[in-house]
Formats: structure tokens, sequence, C-alpha cells
């Protein structure tokens, strides 16, 4: 009897760790955001943040069909911030994954700037006249290089003036700012 007994209660044991083995895990998924923009992206998914490099992803895990705020925001150097807040759901499908992208939307323009004149700037003003105008008391060397300056609303009369450290001004109008997602404009100064 004895013989038997200790059987038992080994088959018991086994059974009881198997069972215990198979306590269903939480399903998850995964949403990937992508950053199409100028510039690196803060964003905050459930209450989880992080920050996605320009060109970058990053992915968020939760339960299977978990309901999220999203925010996120970006900005240049100079210029306005650029917001998003939205609701997002995770993948029904436990291992699933979606990826989104962040795109600036279109009533923004990215503003680039390249100098050749013989002097610096000591400031930029951005939709000059307009309601949206924005004044930079900014540093642009006149060495000939691209610098990225920041995000502005985009009109179909956005004009530029640019002052100099000898005092001159260069007016840029007529420029044509796309309507499109993640546009940009480089100011020849």
């Amino acid at each position: 009897m004895k013989k038997h007994s200790l059987i038992l209660i080994a088959v018991v044991g086994l059974f009881a760790t198997t069972f215990s083995s198979c306590k269903k895990a939480a399903q998850q998924s995964s949403i990937t955001y992508v950053n199409d923009t100028y510039t690196p992206v803060n964003i905050t998914v459930g209450g989880s943040s992080q920050t996605i490099a320009v060109g970058g992803s990053v992915t968020f895990i939760a339960n299977v069909g978990t309901d999220v705020n999203v925010t996120a925001s970006t900005s240049g150097s100079y210029g306005l911030s650029v917001p998003w807040s939205f609701p997002d759901t995770f993948p029904q499908v436990s291992g699933d994954n979606i990826s989104e992208t962040i795109d600036v939307p279109a009533e923004y323009f990215y503003l680039k700037a390249v100098n050749t004149y013989t002097a610096a700037t000591v400031s930029l003003i951005v939709n000059l006249g307009l309601t949206a105008q924005t004044n930079e008391n900014m540093t642009i060397p006149n060495d000939g290089n691209t610098y990225g300056i920041g995000y502005y609303y985009g009109f179909s009369n956005t004009e530029i003036k640019a002052t100099y450290t000898d005092n001159s001004t260069l007016l840029i109008t007529g420029i044509t700012i796309p309507n499109t997602l993640n546009a940009s404009y480089t100011a020849s100064l």
C-alpha cells in the first residue's frame, strides 16, 4: 500500500504543477508610433511617456483591446509647438502590432533657413503683418549652411522678414507653402 500512495502523491503533485502553469497570462498587443516630423516627438500613451527620434519609432505594449488617450507634441528651437491628442485602441488579437505615423498637420510648415548674405541675422519675423506673426530674436550665421528653425502656421500670404547685424533687412514674399502633411520651406536669406 505504501508504494501506491507514493505514486498517487507524485501524480497529484504533477497535476497540480501542470495546472498552475496553465493559468492564462494576460494577452498583450502593441502599437508602434513612427515620427515623420522634422523634430523629436514627446508622446504619452495611457500614462507612459517616451520620446521618438526624428525618423524613429517607439512601441507601447498593453492588454489586447485597451483603450488609451494619446498626447504628443513637437517643436523646433523657435516657433510653435505642434500638439496632438487622440484616443487609440490596442489590437484585439494577442501579439498583433499596428503602426501609426505622427505627421505635422497641413496648417503648419517647418521653416529652414540658409544665410548666404554678408552678415548674420539678428531677428526673423514669420507671417509678417498677420495675426499669426511670430517675432524671433535669433542668429543665423552667414555660413551657407541650412538650419532648422521651427514650426509656423502656413498661409497663402506668409511673408518672412530677416534683419541682419549690419541693420539691413530682407523681405521674402510670394512664398508657396505646400498644404500637405509635414510641409517645409527653406528661406534663402
